[in-house]
């Protein structure tokens, strides 16, 4: 997967469409191959980011990484390029859940 994304054409370094922003993050649906994915990408020298927050993220991926279930959104790979940690998760289409 990683061949895809580290120079996307809309600047942000993810080559794809962004369907949702936070504080300290990005997700962008994109398609590889014939399956969408969304993908969370966060600065890596983000200022806007604590420690605590950052750890949060960390402790997100280390439970979905060890999570199979049908009702848990799927962790398909994760990776960091200089200026971003990117998270592959199965795509889910219809919202958030605000």
């Amino acid at each position: 997967m990683n061949k895809i994304l580290p120079n996307g054409d809309n600047g942000s370094g993810c080559a794809g469409h962004l369907v949702g922003k936070g504080n300290f993050s990005h997700v962008y649906k994109v398609n590889i191959e014939g399956r969408d994915y969304a993908v969370k990408q966060l600065q890596r020298d983000a200022q806007n980011i604590s420690f605590s927050q950052l750890e949060n993220v960390l402790n997100e991926v280390q439970i979905l990484s060890k999570t199979e279930h049908p009702r848990i959104v799927k962790l398909y790979e994760k990776y960091r390029t200089q200026k971003f940690y990117h998270i592959f998760l199965e795509y889910c289409n219809g919202g958030d859940l605000s």
